[in-house]
């Protein structure tokens, strides 16, 4: 047994400082509420922040999460110095705030640091992106939106840039060909000036502009769409815009209608809003690890919870088996998650590992994790200091294969 067995693994995020962690009485600016540690409370009270928009739970009655008779203390994670770590010791190492694990739709592992509890609303960053996907999927099924079709048939708004000849599906797989870097802190990155646009960095020209007309002045890059992968949280907001157009519903309502409601949800969410009212679909969700745990299950058992179809069987197939390896397997991220034989679909990633698993991530250790195999599905909620931490992420799957791995066969 290696020393990291004995002594709690610890990580280090590269080139982060800052000011005592705040509190409730002690908010904590826009300007930096993102970046560790401030964000340890932010996470946990985006709506005292921020304006943002309900997502009801409606009124059905939740659906109880029964215990599972499972153990996963004798679990051991791999650590990126070759030790392993217990799932506790890792769990505290990657800043976690909260984390529900579910086998076979039972209460499998629930735990809870930095004052969050199981009430608690926490930001879910880009895991937002994924819940997006499956309000596509719904719309999709419902024939109010085809992927293959142009993304000015439903925002001609945005005729004139980058999106003037992308399809649903160039957004839906993050194929568009734009320029947008997605290099956080840098204050000259187009994410920095969409952070701005989305009022996530206060008041300025760009917020009081609203989100919506920043997107319309995104350029072309030179490439076709289709092709590659990039990564540009900016589609996914024009994505709700075409959900919103497509619909006739506010993003917030049209998800609490058709998915939340859906759920046995014990609580409703809620997204961050622009100056306008526009969804920040990209990022800017807010639920608990038990409700995001519940939105898991049902996309594990085949769109089907609580005696009703939410997502068509069709659309999670496409999810797992539809995505195209080729556009994929060059970019960073594709090493950097450890998959190099996946893909990104309806903006999911799917492993293609031997077990099948599927995932949304988001920046600061969110992690939204599911293996039909194993029939597990693993919400982790965390404030990681840095957006991207490259021993972090790859603790983060480590310990969702092993967790996955434990039960699979039970």
């Amino acid at each position: 047994m290696g020393e990291d067995a004995k002594q709690p693994w610890t990580a280090v995020a590269k080139g982060v400082t800052g000011s005592p962690s705040a509190s409730p009485g002690n908010p904590v600016g826009l300007e930096s509420w993102d970046i560790g540690p401030h964000n340890r409370w932010a996470f946990q009270n985006m709506s005292a922040l921020l304006p943002t928009a309900e997502i009801s739970r409606g009124c059905g009655q939740p659906i109880p999460l029964e215990p599972a008779a499972v153990d996963l203390s004798p679990v051991r994670v791999a650590t990126p110095a070759g030790g392993s770590a217990s799932l506790t010791e890792l769990l505290q190492a990657t800043h976690t705030d909260g984390i529900v694990v579910l086998k076979d739709g039972k209460l499998a592992h629930e735990s809870y640091f930095n004052g969050m509890r199981e009430d608690t609303k926490h930001l879910l960053m880009s895991v937002s992106k994924s819940l997006t996907g499956a309000l596509v999927g719904v719309l999709v099924d419902s024939r109010k939106l085809k992927p293959e079709a142009s993304v000015t048939d439903y925002v001609p708004e945005l005729a004139q840039g980058a999106y003037a000849d992308a399809t649903v599906r160039d957004l839906l797989d993050m194929t568009v060909s734009v320029v947008f870097r997605e290099a956080y802190g840098d204050p000259q990155a187009e994410i920095t000036r969409y952070d701005q646009a989305s009022g996530w960095r206060g008041s300025n020209d760009l917020s009081r502009a609203g989100a919506h007309h920043y997107l319309s002045t995104l350029k072309k890059d030179a490439r076709p769409h289709g092709v590659r992968f990039q990564y540009a949280s900016a589609n996914t907001d024009v994505l709700a815009w075409l959900i919103e157009r497509a619909s006739g519903q506010r993003y917030a309502k049209l998800l609490s209608d058709r998915v939340w409601s859906r759920l046995g949800a014990e609580h409703g969410a809620y997204i961050t809003v622009d100056a306008l009212g526009g969804a920040i679909a990209s990022g800017g969700i807010c639920a608990t690890a038990r409700d995001l745990a519940r939105f898991a299950q049902m996309m594990l058992d085949n769109g089907h919870i609580n005696g009703s179809q939410v997502i068509s069987p069709d659309w999670l197939a496409d999810i797992r088996f539809g995505g195209n390896n080729a556009a994929w397997r060059d970019h960073a991220f594709a090493e950097l998650f450890g998959y190099p034989g996946g893909c990104y679909r309806n903006q999911w990633y799917a492993t293609n590992n031997h077990h099948g698993a599927f995932f949304g991530i988001g920046v600061h250790g969110q992690l939204l994790w599911i293996d039909p195999t194993a029939r597990v599905v693993i919400a982790k909620l965390s404030s990681q200091p840095a957006p991207m931490d490259p021993d972090m992420i790859r603790a983060d799957f480590s310990a969702a294969e092993a967790v996955s791995r434990c039960l699979a066969s039970l």
